[in-house]
C-alpha cells in the first residue's frame, strides 16, 4: 500500500478535485461536514439539524448535537431525542448544522456519485469543515478492501491523502487526473510524520 499527502492553500483547489468528472466513475463518498462558526454568529444555521445522504437511508433530516466548526467533530450517529429545526431549514432558508455522507452515491443511491460530489463541494465552498473520503471500489466483498482511496481533511489545514493498494489492483496512475492539475494549484507535498507532529491524522 502506498500513500501521498498534500496540503493546499485554498479550498477552491479541493473543490476542483472533488468535482472532477473522473470521480463520477468511483464508488461512493463518506464524510461529515459541519457548519462554520461564522454561520452561527450570523444566525444562518438551522440548529441541531443534519442532512443525511445515505446508501440505505436515502435523503433524510435528523437531529444532531453539532458543534460549530472548527470545534471537535461531533458523532456521526443521529440522536433520536434531538428534534431538527426544519422550519428554519425550509422557511428561513438557513443552512444545516451538518451534512453526513454515508456510502452516498453507491449504485446511484440516493443519487449519482457525480451529484453527491458536487453537493459536497458546494458545502466545502461555503466554508464547512470536516472530512470527506472517496473510494474507487472494493474487493473480496469487503468495503474496506479498496484499490484506491482519496481522503480530504477540511480544517485549519487543507489536506489531501491519496492511497493505492497494489495487492487489490490499485494503481498510482489512476490518480493521474489529479496529478495533471497539481502544477496549476498551490500545494505542498508532505508526509504522515509531519502531519502527526501538527496533530493531523487521516
Amino acid at each position: 500500500m502506498s500513500d501521498l499527502f498534500y496540503t493546499f492553500s485554498k479550498r477552491a483547489y479541493l473543490t476542483k478535485i472533488i468535482t472532477h468528472s473522473h470521480l463520477e466513475t468511483w464508488c461512493w463518498l463518506d464524510g461529515l461536514l459541519i457548519a462554520p462558526k461564522s454561520f452561527y454568529e450570523l444566525g444562518n444555521v438551522a440548529l441541531r439539524t443534519r442532512i443525511v445522504l445515505g446508501r440505505f437511508s436515502g435523503v433524510t433530516i435528523e437531529g444532531a448535537f453539532d458543534y460549530p466548526y472548527p470545534k471537535k467533530i461531533p458523532s456521526q450517529k443521529s440522536q433520536a431525542k434531538i428534534v431538527p429545526d426544519i422550519y428554519s431549514l425550509f422557511i428561513k432558508n438557513n443552512s444545516p448544522s451538518s451534512i453526513l455522507f454515508d456510502e452516498a452515491g453507491f449504485e446511484n443511491s440516493p443519487t449519482s456519485l457525480g451529484i453527491v460530489n458536487h453537493i459536497a463541494a458546494g458545502f466545502v465552498e461555503k466554508g464547512y469543515g470536516g472530512y470527506l473520503n472517496l473510494f474507487s471500489g472494493y474487493k473480496n466483498n469487503d468495503p474496506f478492501d479498496n484499490p484506491e482511496t482519496m481522503k480530504l481533511l477540511l480544517g485549519t489545514s487543507l489536506v489531501l491523502k491519496l492511497t493505492w493498494n497494489e495487492s487489490l489492483g490499485g494503481k498510482k496512475t489512476n490518480f493521474d487526473f489529479i496529478f495533471h492539475h497539481l502544477p496549476s494549484l498551490e500545494y505542498s507535498l508532505t508526509n504522515e510524520v509531519e502531519l502527526k507532529r501538527k496533530g493531523i491524522y487521516l
